[in-house]
């Protein structure tokens, strides 16, 4: 019994190590709003906060509702249950007329940095798969969100959506706020410790204690001393004042 008790507790301690070191890999994760690439740093935070991005587009012969969420999902950015299938994806296509909700996609996503020829103020791309299927093509939907840094629009739009091939989706949209931004600064270099302005490190109240102790030894020393060679004392009559003490 007593084994099996240490089993036990040996199970529970290590099930308590893999807890706690779970919970430290959590915390070292990467912000997901925060893309930095090639000396590019994008903070889509503002991006994030305009919650739901949506655009009725033709694709095809038909048109749709899309909806775009950043560093969240649709459901965290606000769409309403009644839309199943995509709350808990990142893109997703709604016919305009008709019913059915289709995920393109779900968080989190690749980053890619656009070029620079066909973004020249700067922009990034995002990759999301696992949306809806299989499809025909065996694969499930997928979405390249190319994000342009477009200074002449007021509001972050859709601008298209096109299928390029099947189940494979290309979604450009313009923003003022898919600029890059700045590098932020490195976080400041812990203070140094105390210094003591170039001193041995002793206080002025250790070196009286170290003056009272020195001179209490050459008290006790000198006084025997002369306890020893003028008064003839031996044993404790050797300590100064001992009548006194």
């Amino acid at each position: 019994k007593i084994l099996i008790m240490r089993a036990h507790i040996f199970k529970a301690f290590l099930l308590i190590v893999l807890a706690s070191l779970s919970i430290v890999a959590g915390s070292n994760d990467t912000d997901p709003c925060e893309y930095t690439n090639n000396g590019n740093y994008y903070n889509l935070t503002a991006l994030k906060n305009d919650k739901l991005i949506t655009g009725t587009i033709t694709t095809g012969n038909s048109k749709y509702t899309y909806y775009l969420a950043y560093c969240q999902t649709l459901g965290q950015a606000g769409l309403g249950s009644t839309f199943s299938g995509c709350t808990g994806a990142a893109v997703c296509q709604t016919p305009l007329t008709g019913s059915g909700n289709t995920s393109m996609g779900s968080p989190p996503p690749d980053y890619m940095t656009l070029d620079k020829r066909s973004a020249p103020l700067g922009g990034f791309s995002q990759f999301y798969q696992n949306g809806k299927g299989p499809c025909s093509s065996g694969i499930y939907r997928q979405t390249y969100v190319n994000t342009y840094c477009d200074h002449t629009v007021n509001q972050t739009t859709i601008i298209n959506v096109t299928e390029t091939s099947s189940c494979i989706y290309l979604m450009n949209v313009a923003s003022p706020q898919a600029c890059p931004m700045p590098l932020p600064p490195p976080p400041p270099p812990p203070s140094p410790p105390p210094t003591n302005n170039g001193s041995s490190g002793i206080e002025g109240g250790w070196w009286f204690i170290i003056a009272v102790l020195i001179i209490a030894v050459l008290y006790l020393i000198i006084g025997a001393a002369v306890q020893f060679k003028v008064k003839g004392a031996r044993g404790l009559e050797l300590i100064p004042n001992y009548e006194f003490w």
